[in-house]
């Protein structure tokens, strides 16, 4: 042993044991004698128990239970051994060795599942570092592709109004009949009269010095604008707002009121 023995358990059937241990220990005065009951500390069904009440000296359980503490590998580390490979004093030795082994079963399973998901994690982690690398190689020149794109905003809505005046007297030149100079000059100037959400449904000219024009717009204010914009022309005496219609929804959604406006033009 590499250890000091400092107490031994005895067991036996003598009767006067107590008087050899005392002996013993008067010659090894560092050492422990004590007698040992086999079945302390076991679980007795009641049956046997009052049997064992009735034996002082149970030494005779002794090769018994130290068998059977054996057979509780239940791995089966001892199966080969000649001695006890035979004997079998568990009743229940089966039912412990497949709950012995569906426990072990059960640990690697929860552990195989806790790699699993810690795995699962890791590439997830692994995937949420690449892309942030990946999106800030790529917002590198941010500051430039942002002034780009405010630069081409700002032309797209310079381009927007001056489609929005062709479109206007397309639509303006097909409605009118005359083909003087005049006429063209007013089309014109009431093409670059129209706000962003004004549309025409109607334009008529009698020709002369009259010429009135039915729509749609987005809100009172606008409709005030458009006719603001006509005062301000050169060939306009006049723009007055002869009616208006009760708001309707268009294709689009949003909600269009109605309009009629007259517009008087300058003689000569």
């Amino acid at each position: 042993m590499k250890k000091r023995i400092r107490n031994i358990k005895v067991v036996s059937d003598i009767e006067n044991v107590e008087e050899y241990l005392g002996s013993f220990r008067k010659f090894l005065l560092n050492v422990g004698f004590n007698t040992l009951d086999p079945s302390e500390g076991l679980k007795i069904p009641s049956q046997y128990q009052q049997i064992l009440d009735q034996k002082q000296n149970r030494s005779y359980l002794t090769t018994a239970i130290g068998l059977a503490f054996r057979k509780l590998d239940v791995f089966g580390y001892y199966k080969f051994v000649t001695a006890v490979k035979n004997i079998n004093l568990l009743p229940d030795r089966s039912s412990m060795m497949k709950q012995k082994k569906m426990k072990a079963i059960s640990g690697f399973a929860f552990k195989g599942a806790v790699g699993l998901v810690a795995g699962i994690y890791l590439i997830l982690f692994g995937m949420s570092f690449w892309n942030i690398y990946i999106y800030n190689k790529e917002l590198v020149n941010y500051a430039q592709v942002k002034v780009e794109h405010a630069k081409s905003v700002k032309q797209k809505k310079i381009t927007k109004k001056k489609l929005g005046v062709i479109e206007t007297s397309l639509k303006l030149s097909k409605t009118l009949k005359s083909n003087k100079e005049l006429t063209y000059r007013i089309l014109a100037q009431v093409a670059s009269s129209v706000p962003n959400r004004v549309r025409f449904d109607q334009v008529d000219f009698n020709g002369s010095n009259r010429l009135t024009i039915q729509g749609v717009a987005a809100s009172d204010q606008d409709i005030l604008k458009f006719i603001d914009n006509l005062g301000k022309q050169k060939l306009v005496e006049q723009a007055s707002l002869s009616s208006m219609r009760l708001p309707k929804r268009s294709k689009g959604g949003a909600t269009m009121k109605g309009f009629r406006v007259f517009v008087k033009i300058k003689k000569g």
